[in-house]
């Protein structure tokens, strides 16, 4: 009797003894599955912080036309507003000197030939000068005058001949006509940004 409760006892514990194994492993497996979870999530933060990204535009269509105003003028139009006219001066082929232009805007001024609001002085090379006629402070009309400085005074003479042109419609047989200016002037906006005056 007692020999057959002693192996009833032992064969107890050897069917408790796989339960106490997992029971004592239970906690480190659980702790190796945490930690790799930690790992893998740890790994998939860091590649999509510092993967590569190619930056993105919006479409053409989601992009309005710019507006742009010229305050100077009181003018407002798209993408067409310049800072600068240019003023080309045709003489003959033999042409070669310095050529004045000057800008008034005013009829007076324009009459007297004095106040411009603008004068540079340029090189005819085989009979033509080009300029960039500044925008910015002139006013809503103007008039544009180019002569062949032959004597070099900074004035134009007649005495001497000295070629001249006018912009707009303005010849030089109408250059003391009581509406010269009005013919001469010219008033933005322009088609092309540049004009042409011809020295006769």
């Amino acid at each position: 009797m007692q020999n057959q409760d002693d192996a009833n006892f032992t064969d107890t514990l050897t069917d408790r003894e796989p339960a106490s194994v997992w029971a004592q492993n239970h906690g480190n497996v659980l702790m190796m599955f945490l930690g790799g979870l930690i790992v893998l999530g740890s790994a998939i933060l860091l590649y999509r912080q510092s993967r590569f990204v190619a930056p993105r535009f919006p479409q053409s269509s989601l992009i309005g036309e710019a507006k742009s105003t010229d305050e100077s003028s009181g003018l407002e139009n798209h993408s067409q507003i310049t800072d600068f006219l240019s003023v080309t001066v045709v003489g003959s082929d033999q042409d070669n000197g310095d050529v004045m232009v000057a800008v008034y805007d005013s009829a007076d001024a324009f009459a007297n030939q004095t106040s411009p609001r603008w004068l540079d002085k340029a090189t005819l090379r085989e009979g033509t000068a080009v300029l960039q006629l500044p925008l910015i402070n002139l006013g809503p009309e103007f008039a544009i005058v180019a002569f062949a400085d032959q004597n070099a005074n900074g004035g134009f003479d007649p005495q001497l001949n000295e070629r001249i042109g006018f912009s707009g419609t303005l010849d030089r047989s109408q250059m003391e006509a009581e509406d010269a200016f009005e013919k001469a002037r010219i008033t933005p906006p322009f088609e092309s940004f540049s004009v042409t005056i011809n020295l006769l």
